[in-house]
Formats: C-alpha cells, structure tokens, sequence
C-alpha cells in the first residue's frame, strides 16, 4: 500500500469479473520481503486452481449427460414458485454434490434407482471435501444436500420424469453442529464492540446494537426502512398479552415485511432495493409480518432519529414515493458490515464474531427473559421449525 508498510494483494475472478482484495486474516503476518510476498502469491495461485478443478470435476455431469441440464433448468423453475427465497441453495447443492455423486462418482443414470445407493450417499457425504476448501461439510450442509435431493426428486415425479418417490433419510437433528455459548457476545464484549465500532464507522455501531437487540438477520437488519419503525402496542393482542405475560416491556416494535433481494448491491442502478420475501415466507404480504419488540429504549431512540433522517428525504423524495426505499441504515452492506465487525473484535483482542452471533446472542438473551419459552422465541425470530429455537 501506497501509505502504509502492510502489503495488499488482490486476485482476478474470472466469474465475477472484477478484482477481488484478499482481507487482512487471509493474508499471514510474517510477510516481509517482496520474495516471501511473490511466494506467498505463488501458493496462493495454486489454491485457486485447485478449487477450479475440484469445481470442474463436480460439473462433469454437464458434459456427459447433457439431459440431466434440461432436469436441472425444469427443478429451478419449479423451486423459484415453492421456495423463492431458497431456491439458489438448492441447485447449488444439487449441482456440486447430489449430480457430482450419482453421475461423476458414479453412473446411476437411471433416477428410478437412486434410492438404493441412499446409504452410499450419506456415506459418501461424511467423507466429501467442501467445494472451496480442504474441510469435511458440516451436518447441517449434509442435510441441505439430502434435502435437495429429495425435493429434485420430488419435482421429477411431479413431471413424469420418475414413477416413485423415496426419500432419503436426513442425518439425526443432534448431529448438527449447535452454536456454543462462545458465540453469545457478553454484556461486557457488547458494550466494548459498540464503542470500538463508533471510532471506525458509526452507522456500523449503531446496526450492531440493533442487530443484539433485536435478533434480527443481517440482510434484515441492513433493510429496516420507514414503514418496519412503529411506537406503541402491538395490534395482535394475543401477542401483546404473551409479552406482558413474560414481563417483555417493550415501547415499540419493528413490523418486518420483507428483505433486501441482495445484501450486497442493495440499490439497484436506479437507487430504489428490490425486495424479497422474509426467510421461511414464499411471498411478501402484510399476513407474514414478523413482530420484533423494542424493549430496549436507547435501541428505539436510536431507531428513532435515524427514521426521522430518512423521513426529512422522503419528504424531499430523494428515493422516490415508496418508503421502503428509504432504509435507517443506507450505505452499509453485509461485506462492509462484516469487515467493520472484524476490525473492532481484532482491535479489541476478542474472537471474532459474526453478524449472526447477534442474533445468537438475543435469541439466548430473550429466551432466558421468557423463562425458556420456545413458542414466542420462534415467533420472534421467525423461525420456521421450532427445533431451530431450541
């Protein structure tokens, strides 16, 4: 770097199409010549090159069974009506896992015979290398691939391109790798980290301690805009009875409808954020509203005067008529987010958390409050399988 000693190194996606800047906890800290750097790019080169082929080796079926892309482009029709939000992680696990099996690894052509290779599936999962790196794949992506798998064959049944339906059985629930109580962030680190994030960027302190506040997702959290802020009870009474009940005081509430389409480039060329639907919901609409309460008062006043910001450009129509293009934290991302997020715990000498240890941390937090109840955690969150609140 022009101003300072640290080196920076960056590498062309050929994908992407742009330069891509290696983060500081990429690059190793005993780098002090132009010889160790050059070596250091060296490996790096070849790492990339091995990821392509080990890419390229999972994409074989596209070449050797050209029917089997016309199956893939009639599941991602059918995915994008039952499951918009999901659909792309279903192809993804499905292109570079299911299909590297059955067609790559070996030839079961014949999709009516898949269900008796299940058992060497599973086993073959257990031993599988994760696409972009050297590490064995977690439970819980196993089970992503088993379910996509049975949602491809589901769909290939639905189209005549199969006579029967056998689903192959996920991995135990237990096995999933559960959030430890390291990744609950301590009232002491919260308040370090909110500090630490005012000196380096104060929109990215105040969404952390929202997004601890909260349990709000990221992508959730980086599309709050003016219509999600409402001071006040919450019209549902049963709701609002069931928080009193647990003794949850809240002055306020964010009514969440939708999301960003994309956490990264979250305006569009013409200023405006595309919007998709809620996790677990397959449309937006005011029924699927998920209710957060506000029962921190710095968090709402928070809230507050970065929503009376935004409604002094509304009233000038920067984004145009529709608030929800107005959001309390424009300008940020989820990779400016994440990095701000990393500087602060490295500064501090803590580990390194994620955006989702906040919402680790409220759901741990609110569920201690309500004395263990899972029901009004799920519905807080939004989760769809009350076994994830658990």
């Amino acid at each position: 770097g022009k101003n300072s000693k640290r080196r920076v190194f960056m590498y062309y996606d050929s994908t992407l199409k742009k330069n891509i800047r290696l983060r500081i906890g990429e690059i190793p800290p005993n780098i002090f010549s132009d010889d160790e750097a050059n070596a250091f790019c060296r490996q790096k080169e070849s790492d990339i090159e091995a990821s392509k082929i080990r890419i390229l080796r999972r994409l074989k079926w596209k070449s050797r069974y050209h029917n089997f892309e016309d199956l893939i482009e009639i599941f991602k029709n059918e995915r994008l009506k039952d499951s918009p939000n999901n659909w792309k992680n279903d192809i993804y696990y499905m292109e570079h896992y299911v299909l590297n099996f059955f067609i790559n690894q070996n030839t079961f052509a014949n999709m009516n015979d898949w269900y008796y290779h299940f058992e060497d599936f599973k086993s073959w999962l257990e031993s599988v290398k994760t696409v972009k790196g050297n590490s064995t794949l977690a439970y819980s992506t196993k089970n992503q691939c088993i379910k996509a798998l049975n949602a491809f064959l589901k769909v290939m049944s639905r189209k005549n391109k199969i006579d029967r339906v056998t689903k192959c059985p996920q991995f135990a629930r237990h096995l999933e790798n559960s959030k430890s109580v390291e990744e609950v962030i301590s009232e002491t680190d919260t308040t370090k980290i909110y500090q630490e994030l005012k000196g380096i960027n104060g929109i990215a302190a105040d969404l952390f301690f929202v997004l601890v506040s909260t349990g709000l997702r990221i992508n959730e959290g980086l599309g709050l805009c003016l219509d999600n802020l409402v001071q006040g009870d919450v019209e549902n009474k049963a709701f609002h009875e069931q928080l009193i009940r647990q003794s949850v005081n809240y002055v306020g509430y964010i009514s969440l409808e939708s999301q960003p389409i994309n956490s990264t480039n979250i305006r569009d060329k013409n200023n405006l954020v595309p919007r998709k639907a809620l996790k677990g919901r397959r449309k937006i609409d005011p029924k699927n509203n998920r209710i957060i309460p506000l029962a921190n008062k710095e968090v709402f006043n928070m809230l507050g005067k970065r929503y009376f910001h935004q409604r002094e450009l509304f009233q000038q129509k920067k984004f145009g008529d529709d608030p929800k293009d107005y959001l309390l934290f424009d300008g940020l991302n989820k990779q400016r987010f994440g990095n701000y997020l990393r500087q602060a715990c490295k500064n501090l000498k803590l580990r390194n958390y994620t955006p989702h240890s906040c919402r680790h941390t409220f759901a741990t937090q609110f569920t201690g409050v309500t004395f263990g109840n899972v029901f009004l955690c799920q519905m807080v969150l939004g989760h769809r399988d009350l076994n994830t609140s658990r």
